[in-house]
């Protein structure tokens, strides 16, 4: 008897039509010139990350989705309340026309004219 055949080959699977990747994240910036869509751009360094991963164009970078403590912005600087002002000057009178109703020493005032 002639030996058995093999069985013939099974059909390859049909092949899918390629898929374009899906559309790059929408990103908000205020930034000028910036990207409405995350990316990492060819200018995105690591060196300047704290600058850069502020923009939508450098965002998809690695070293921007976990940024090490080294790379992230300094905190702000603690909030300061503003001294009070000064004390009024003393009220004082004068027989003198135009004279001000307060202590002044003005650029006209010489200690040699002084009066007690």
């Amino acid at each position: 008897p002639p030996p058995p055949h093999p069985p013939p080959p099974s059909p390859s699977p049909p092949k899918l039509p390629p898929t374009s990747p899906p559309p790059p994240a929408a990103c908000e910036s205020t930034l000028k010139g910036d990207f409405k869509h995350v990316s990492c751009s060819k200018f995105c360094n690591i060196d300047k990350a704290g600058f850069h991963c502020r923009y939508c164009k450098c965002r998809a970078c690695d070293f921007c989705a976990l940024p090490s403590p080294s790379h992230r912005l300094p905190p702000p600087p603690p909030y300061r309340i503003r001294p009070p002002p000064p004390p009024s000057p003393a009220t004082c009178k004068s027989s003198f026309n135009g004279d001000f109703k307060h202590k002044a020493c003005s650029s006209f005032c010489k200690e040699a004219k002084a009066s007690t």
